[in-house]
């Protein structure tokens, strides 16, 4: 979620994580401030393996404030393929301008 009176969310792109398997990355952005990302693997390319960023979310301020941003871990459903559990950790989100 965010606070669509502050900034925008331009794109969603892969992270380091899943760069190399090219995924399929669909954002569903909606005006009111709620971002729905679905990410799916290729057929064929394999499981994802390892630590590192998994999405790059960009965002244009449009107006001073707080970006309001949150990240719901109890919206967050995320599948192994061998159904094992996944430690999923959300760090604090920091905002800097594009230089």
């Amino acid at each position: 979620k965010f606070d669509p009176k502050v900034v925008k969310v331009r794109s969603v792109t892969a992270g380091s994580l899943l760069s190399a398997n090219k995924p399929s990355i669909i954002p569903s952005i909606d005006p009111n401030g709620l971002c729905l990302i679905s990410v799916s693997g290729r057929a064929g390319s394999g499981a994802i393996q390892g630590a590192g960023t998994l999405l790059i979310i960009e965002v244009e301020a449009v107006a001073d404030g707080a970006p309001g941003f949150t990240f719901d871990k109890e919206a967050m459903n995320i599948v192994a393929t061998d159904a094992g559990d996944l430690a999923l950790e959300v760090l604090p989100v920091t905002v800097a301008p594009k230089q």
